[in-house]
């Protein structure tokens, strides 16, 4: 069962000991880079600094500069990055919202006193930021400098760009448990509102079903839930796919148990094919499904063998640490690969430690490490020389 309870406040962490002390500040130093950046520029969030967050570094060549004082989200051509200004704490408001070019320069800083700052983020195609404060939301040209703003219905947010960057996904968020929630498609040119009109216990967000609209935002997949009158619970999921425009709707899964419902679908670029799972047994994967939206279509598809012989690239660094994981170059010739064990850091927000233990997991100073594997010719090159926890965020051009 989904508990629909608010989530607690953010405390931010006063009492750390000496030893943590040391390898959280450790985070407020760029990396020493070892060796030349093959292509293209990487983005890197460094170890936890006190309550604020992880400090974003550029890494160009052999050579690495801070960028912001907190993580950051990138424009699609990956010139610009923005993030919210804050003091060091947790529950405080943001004080500014600041856009900067990776070069360093800052083009737009917005400072408030009061309110919260929300929104889209950055749109798929080109350098424009939404953002909203109250209920007003704005689209910023950065490049030009120049700004357009609509007033959107009271209690509602701006949740995400769509269909190429063309329009805005506008949700009511008051509704308890994601029910009977508003939705709205808003022209990101003239502000223009288009209810979504769903069927009966049809929900659009509050989870993954925000991401289930088609790339050319023609289409739209979400779960109608039942819900057990005694407990509140999640009893049975119905699947559906929507043509907005038309209210043209597909049923792609039928009164699937609480346990196996499917909470939304992926697309095809071509937004001609959706997917799902569905029949989760226990011991096996979920069975997977794709959906031909023009007709309603629905086939169980295969899993995709692995070839006969696949190509092997060795994965450096997995004797030091239990996870990894690989980000493509630009090209796709090289592959950045970072690799973390335990490591001193706080607990999960909402959430108020001891006095006694204010971070969770074991004090490491092996916490980190990045590798530049060339697929080419199989080399791997250490990138920084660092035990530390540093995060890549985005290989930019």
């Amino acid at each position: 069962c989904r508990s629909s309870a608010s989530k607690p406040t953010a405390t931010a962490i006063g009492v750390v000991s000496t030893q943590a002390k040391t390898l959280v500040e450790s985070g407020s130093e760029p990396p020493h880079v070892l060796s030349a950046l093959p292509e293209g520029k990487l983005l890197v969030s460094g170890a936890f600094a006190g309550a604020l967050g992880r400090r974003t570094y550029v890494i160009e060549g052999d050579g690495a500069t801070l960028l912001a004082p907190t993580e950051v989200t990138t424009s699609f051509d990956g010139e610009y990055a923005a993030y919210l200004e804050r003091p060091n704490d947790f529950n405080a408001q943001p004080t500014a919202l600041v856009i900067r070019k990776i070069d360093g320069n800052e083009p737009f800083r917005l400072s408030w006193s009061s309110g919260t700052i929300h929104g889209a983020g950055w749109a798929p195609s080109d350098d424009r930021y939404s953002f909203q404060i109250g209920q007003t939301a704005y689209v910023r040209q950065v490049d030009a400098g120049s700004q357009l703003a609509f007033e959107i219905p009271e209690g509602t947010h701006a949740i995400k760009w769509l269909a190429g960057g063309s329009e805005l996904l506008v949700v009511a968020m008051s509704a308890p448990a994601g029910q009977d929630r508003r939705a709205y498609l808003m022209d990101a040119s003239t502000g223009a509102l288009n209810e979504i009109v769903l069927p009966q216990e049809g929900i659009v967000g509050p989870g993954a079903e925000y991401d289930t609209f088609s790339p050319d935002g023609r289409y739209v997949g979400f779960p109608s839930i039942s819900r057990d009158s005694t407990t509140g619970c999640f009893s049975v999921c119905n699947l559906w796919i929507m043509e907005i425009a038309i209210g043209r709707t597909c049923l792609v899964a039928k009164d699937a148990p609480s346990h196996q419902y499917p909470q939304g679908v992926g697309w095809s670029p071509d937004s001609r094919t959706a997917t799902y799972y569905a029949k989760y047994e226990p011991g096996r994967f979920y069975e997977e499904h794709a959906v031909d939206v023009r007709t309603c279509t629905d086939t169980a598809v295969e899993p995709t063998p692995l070839p006969a012989t696949p190509t092997k690239l060795p994965m450096p660094g997995l004797a030091v640490g239990f996870n990894a994981n690989a980000m493509s170059s630009p090209s796709g010739r090289y592959l950045l690969v970072s690799t973390s064990q335990t490591a001193v850091r706080p607990l999960p927000m909402g959430m108020t430690p001891p006095p006694e233990k204010p971070f969770a997991g074991t004090p490491s100073p092996g916490a980190a490490q990045m590798y530049v594997v060339d697929t080419q010719t199989g080399k791997v090159t250490t990138l920084v020389d660092e035990q530390r926890e540093f995060v890549p965020t985005a290989w930019l051009p």
